[in-house]
């Protein structure tokens, strides 16, 4: 093949990625929407769930942890460091977050840039 040819095949290929990828946005949407549907049905008549060709469609609660901002959390780490009494906090917070973080290797990526006229 010539690489007009693997050019060409790559912007094809690169447009069907993004129509599926707006095609499976739209579907967990309307997916969330049919199950927050379903949810306030179960609510409304004060059932725990409902069964359906064998699959049993529930409502469950579960406690999760809400995400903070970067800033937050940086803040919240080096006041616990404070408070056990350690030297330069920001300095071991860094030292922490770099040894959580591999080494640095060299990758070759192919850029694909629209030319401005």
């Amino acid at each position: 093949m010539s690489l007009k040819s693997f050019i060409e095949e790559l912007e094809s290929i690169n447009k069907e990625l993004v129509l599926i990828s707006l095609k499976r946005k739209k579907l967990f949407d309307t997916k969330k929407k049919i199950e927050e549907n379903i949810k306030n049905i179960l609510k409304e008549k004060e059932q725990p769930g409902v069964k359906h060709h064998g699959i049993a469609y529930k409502i469950d609660t579960k406690e999760t942890r809400q995400n903070k901002k970067k800033q937050e959390q940086i803040k919240d780490i080096i006041n616990i460091l404070k408070k056990n009494n350690i030297d330069n906090p920001e300095k071991v917070l860094n030292d922490i977050n770099d040894a959580k973080k591999g080494e640095y290797i060299t990758k070759e990526k192919l850029k694909v840039e629209k030319i401005k006229k």
